[in-house]
């Protein structure tokens, strides 16, 4: 089981929408749970006119109705836990009444789905409607969302199998291991087909709003991690002939020099920063990795721009290979310590070390260094974070 705690996401204004959903939710179970003691008759009543289901007894409020009620705390609790963590940075890029009525949105599509699709059929066109409640619709939507505005993001789990322990684990693979339990979930009394109505109402949605530029693009959003790779692609095939000329070129050079070890790995540097010019971030990281195999970090450590060494130190870190980021970062700072970046450097040399390395020996001083260097804001508030996670 993997329980979400929260994210590394940072907000630029605080969350509204999502804990004013959270109370109201709160409230409604309250008093839900309270009318069912003092008068079962009008509970009964209230659920049926509420909660939502298909045929002769579906009425239009249902859709939204029904996502303010639950089955029981535990019913309760794990959605509203899910919506805490992941609906502010949702609220936060569409904006407090987008958000709310994305919200209401998500949980009138994914009831609507439901009220179609889920019934017994008997035959002879006699079918019985099975009735739902709870917000997991809605929040699936938010989820959803999540994946396409945020996939690199970090999530902070609770994982309980076999061991219990605490982790860090990419948000598009937490959401993508959520939705496939959808798929393959054995409880009947889960309302599958809701949830994955609902993930699919906030993927799309939200790729149509980054498509249609009604969102600003950004960095890591997956409209935009797409089209990067496919621009990669391109620059791979149209400059494949070009580097594997520079290559053999560089080779025979090398076999002509003096010190032929030393003109091949300047060779393989240069492939490096061909990459990095191009933009090809992914290439220029699988380069920076063979560089370092076969010619060590000597080799790496004497070639590359504080930006260029800087550059494919982060997208090594993007693409979760922690090792090889750290040693990219580690010969930024040995031959750049004095660089205007140096201080977000260290940052993200202790925070590898910190959360994915277990290394807090190494990580502090760093990030003690970091959080004395960087002014305020993001960066530095990151590493007093990390460095309270660390004790």
């Amino acid at each position: 089981m993997l329980i979400p705690l929260g994210t590394d996401h940072r907000l630029r204004r605080p969350s509204v929408v999502t804990p004013a959903l959270v109370a109201v939710t709160v409230l409604a179970f309250v008093a839900q749970e309270a009318i069912a003691v003092l008068d079962p008759d009008l509970s009964t009543r209230l659920l049926d006119a509420c909660m939502v289901v298909g045929g002769e007894r579906f009425r239009w409020w249902q859709l939204i109705t029904s996502a303010f009620l639950h089955g029981g705390f535990m019913h309760l609790a794990g959605n509203m836990l899910f919506l805490w963590v992941f609906g502010p940075p949702v609220e936060d890029r569409f904006g407090r009444l987008g958000f709310l009525a994305f919200y209401l949105a998500g949980a009138a599509a994914s009831g609507g789905v439901h009220a179609l699709l889920e019934f017994q059929d008997f035959g002879n066109g006699a079918r019985v409607y099975v009735p739902a409640l709870g917000a997991s619709g809605a929040i699936s939507a938010v989820t959803g969302a999540f994946l396409v505005l945020f996939p690199m993001t970090v999530v902070r789990v609770l994982l309980f199998f076999f061991i219990i322990g605490r982790y860090m684990i990419p948000a598009w693979w937490f959401i993508g291991f959520q939705i496939v339990w959808n798929f393959v979930g054995p409880d009947d009394n889960v309302a599958y087909k809701a949830h994955l109505a609902g993930y699919a109402f906030g993927f799309v949605l939200s790729l149509v709003l980054l498509w249609a530029k009604v969102f600003p693009r950004e960095p890591y959003d997956l409209l935009t991690l797409g089209r990067q790779a496919h621009r990669r692609r391109q620059f791979r095939e149209a400059h494949a002939h070009q580097e594997s000329q520079q290559a053999r070129r560089a080779a025979r050079a090398a076999h002509s020099a003096p010190n032929p070890q030393a003109d091949r790995a300047a060779a393989a540097r240069l492939v490096v920063a061909n990459r990095l010019d191009l933009d090809d971030g992914e290439g220029a990281g699988e380069a920076y990795v063979r560089l370092l195999k076969e010619y060590g970090a000597d080799a790496a450590r004497v070639t590359l721009s504080p930006k260029r060494q800087n550059r494919v130190a982060d997208e090594l870190f993007r693409s979760g290979d922690y090792v090889n980021a750290a040693s990219a970062y580690s010969i930024y700072l040995d031959a750049f310590g004095e660089d205007t970046d140096a201080g977000r450097v260290r940052l993200m040399l202790g925070l590898i070390y910190a959360r994915y390395l277990n290394n807090p020996v190494e990580a502090r001083p760093l990030l003690e260094r970091a959080s004395s260097d960087l002014s305020l804001g993001d960066d530095r508030a990151l590493a007093e974070e990390v460095l309270e996670e660390l004790g």
